[in-house]
């Protein structure tokens, strides 16, 4: 994983082939020994000296080896088919950049690591390829990671598990810090026309709010950020061109009039 290049998530989750699974299987510790010539050259020379000695006895071992390996790859393909389904239809977005989020990375190095890790609390891939760091989703050392805008979320199988919501809101002026209450937490780079708030997932769902100034911004949205809104709350004192403007836009969300454009932060 250290070598490739990891592509930015724009996208939906990518297929893993046979030729993947394997290649993660031997980054961990059961079937890593293939990927270690220290380990592997007087193993295959043991190996050999018991393919003379007891042939029947080392086939059988060699046969029970490739054919756990084979299981063990056939249980991680399975496991990552109903992964992707699971993120497809949650729609998981990263809360910074609003990219497609389904990947993972290692809490003290931040490179990606394979999904394998997420696979029985990470019986076959318990360290970092990268760093040797313990990787466990419950203990805050596997996150949820973006590899567009390399944002991480700690406990995965909890962030992965909730579908994200968007909420687009547009009044005629930004909130300021003091007037964001909580659980809702600012994120992303300070923007003079659009401002992104999270809320981090409860037992139902995560939501992002999209905060923009109607008056100044271009109103332009990433499809899947439209495809996600749920929700498009409109100050009630802006014109009725910026409304049919932005309805225009957001066609399948419902539509609301709201009183935060009078300065008031969102809920």
């Amino acid at each position: 994983m250290a070598d490739e290049k990891i592509p930015p998530n724009h996208e939906d989750p990518e297929p893993l082939f046979l030729g993947d699974t394997f290649a993660h299987l031997t980054q961990g510790r059961l079937y890593g020994v293939i990927r270690r010539p220290a380990l592997a050259i007087p193993l295959g020379l043991i190996c050999c000296c018991a393919l003379y000695l007891r042939t029947g006895a080392a086939l059988a071992m060699l046969g029970g080896w490739v054919a756990s390996l084979l299981a063990a790859s056939l249980a991680y393909s399975l496991h990552y088919i109903g992964f992707v389904h699971a993120n497809r239809e949650r729609g998981t977005l990263c809360p910074r950049c609003t990219s497609r989020m389904w990947q993972f990375c290692c809490a003290r190095c931040r490179e990606p690591v394979p999904p394998l890790a997420s696979l029985w609390s990470g019986a076959l891939l318990s360290r970092c390829p990268h760093c040797g760091f313990w990787l466990s989703s419950r203990q805050g050392t596997l996150l949820a990671w973006c590899s567009t805008c390399f944002h991480a979320v700690e406990h995965p199988h909890h962030f992965y598990a909730r579908p994200t919501q968007v909420v687009v809101m547009a009044i005629g002026r930004l909130p300021g810090e003091d007037e964001i209450q909580e659980p809702w937490q600012r994120l992303g780079p300070p923007a003079p026309t659009r401002l992104t708030l999270y809320r981090p997932p409860d037992e139902h769902s995560a939501t992002l709010m999209l905060v923009i100034d109607y008056l100044a911004d271009n109103l332009r949205f990433a499809p899947l950020v439209i495809a996600r809104t749920r929700l498009l709350l409109v100050a009630d004192d802006a014109p009725d061109a910026s409304v049919a403007a932005l309805r225009s836009i957001f066609p399948a969300a419902p539509f609301e009039r709201t009183s935060a454009g009078t300065g008031k932060g969102p809920p």
